[in-house]
């Protein structure tokens, strides 16, 4: 019911059951430092624990890399205690839960599950055992904001590190009484999440992020319970405008300057909070066995934080300026386009223009005369209410240029970022990208976009 492929043409092959002999492979092939790997091909997701072999698994991997974080998304409904004691003993491990409703008449309707009473009540042992978890809302629109609500305050008093609320979508595909009023129902969960969020101690975040946030500036979108950053007193909404000494704009500048390793076990932080700055020092002195959960639990190593986020302050993932400095230096490739259309997304058009005009003074952004012009390619074949780039087929481009030209709009060059392409350059559906200039004449290119995923 929550799966955005229901009914869709798009055949995915269901993920076959991981072997111990494929995780030894995959182990071997593994290199951290590197960050090579064996790829994974598109699949539609499953539930890691329904796997026989699931445990040994993670016994491979952690005799494998003794430190490394090892990250599981699942529905949760097999959680246990003796599950939970297992993965207490592989630790680090950070869990992703999908909840979606800690009703449990709810949570057996929106999902299926034949557990809900058990899994909801194993949720407080994850913190009894010290193991890391994030818990994930997403409910259809025939569930009650008040439920969500209800459900953030659970994940909350249980110190999940981190609450995300995904905005529920439709396709064509859905049946119509799945679909609904989507305005109204994603305003009325960022509201809901708005007026929650004083009153909870976990950052409480809504996804996708630009939805609701519009700013790239370094505006703090979460402090983490425990972390160097919330015994400072920051708070949600505090602007970072200085680290070390070094100016901050951005949120992905700010993102970098505190998951850069660590040479010195503190810095300084300069901060706007409504019209007053403030400095402070956030210190990082933890030790393996030292408790600070959710934020580092006792086990976890010193330094990993959250997700590798140090001092605790959680951003948003954000517009990369170097993104918006690519679009322009493929536009210098070719001197004698004139008209350039660039593709983009009804989330992320906002974005780029703030990227423009903090760089606007940049020789970088020197077009010459050359005009660019922007614009959002139509879901067709999803239809609904997806707006996601990366969900993009290469025939949504084809059928907008088309339309284009038929109006008498005829650029010399289209730049489309890659991220709907995958690494071979193939969408969704299996149809390259270079499709779209075979059968418009267009000249393409693809910009290498590095995904904003949260």
């Amino acid at each position: 019911k929550l799966c955005f492929l229901k009914g869709s043409a798009v055949d995915f092959p269901k993920k076959s059951v991981l072997s111990l002999l494929e995780t030894q492979t995959r182990i071997k092939y593994f290199k951290k430092e590197k960050k090579l790997g064996l790829p994974i091909g598109n699949t539609q997701p499953g539930e890691p624990f329904l796997n026989p072999h699931a445990l040994d698994i993670l016994k491979m991997v952690r005799q494998a890399q003794p430190d490394v974080n090892i990250g599981i998304t699942t529905n949760g409904d097999l959680l246990s205690e003796n599950l939970i004691k297992v993965l207490a003993d592989l630790k680090p491990i950070t869990l992703v839960i999908s909840l979606n409703s800690a009703d449990p008449m709810n949570r057996r309707r929106i999902m299926k599950s034949k557990r809900a009473v058990e899994m909801i009540e194993a949720i407080p042992l994850l913190r009894e055992y010290g193991v890391q978890f994030s818990g994930s809302i997403l409910a259809p629109a025939d569930l009650p904001l008040s439920d969500l609500e209800n459900t953030a305050r659970f994940l909350d008093r249980n110190k999940a590190v981190i609450i995300r609320v995904a905005l529920p979508g439709f396709t064509r595909y859905h049946p119509s009484e799945q679909q609904f009023d989507t305005q109204k129902r994603w305003d009325g969960i960022v509201d809901m999440v708005d007026n929650l969020r004083d009153e909870l101690d976990t950052p409480f975040l809504v996804c996708p992020s630009f939805y609701w946030n519009h700013n790239i500036a370094a505006y703090v979108d979460g402090v983490f319970v425990n972390s160097p950053a919330w015994r400072a007193g920051l708070k949600f909404g505090d602007r970072i405008i200085g680290i070390d000494g070094q100016k901050i704009i951005t949120k992905v500048e700010a993102a970098h300057f505190l998951a850069a390793p660590a040479k010195k076990s503190s810095l300084s932080i300069k901060f706007q909070r409504g019209q007053k700055i403030h400095e402070t020092e956030l210190t990082d002195k933890f030790t393996t066995e030292d408790n600070f959960y959710p934020f580092k639990p006792v086990g976890y190593p010193v330094g990993s934080g959250y997700m590798g986020k140090l001092y605790g302050l959680h951003f948003i993932d954000g517009f990369h300026l170097d993104d918006a400095i690519q679009v322009f230096d493929i536009i210098k490739r070719y001197p004698d386009v004139k008209q350039v259309l660039l593709f983009t997304t009804p989330l992320v058009k906002d974005l780029f223009a703030q990227a423009v005009m903090i760089m606007e003074q940049s020789p970088a952004l020197d077009l010459n005369g050359v005009e660019l012009n922007i614009a959002v390619a139509e879901q067709r074949f999803w239809g609904g209410n997806i707006v996601v780039g990366d969900l993009h087929v290469a025939q949504d481009y084809i059928d907008h240029l088309i339309a284009l030209e038929q109006k008498g709009y005829c650029p010399d060059l289209v730049i489309i970022p890659r991220s709907f392409a995958g690494d071979w350059g193939m969408d969704l559906l299996g149809q390259s990208y270079m499709e779209i200039e075979r059968k418009t004449g267009f000249r393409v290119e693809l910009v290498n976009n590095r995904r904003i995923m949260i």
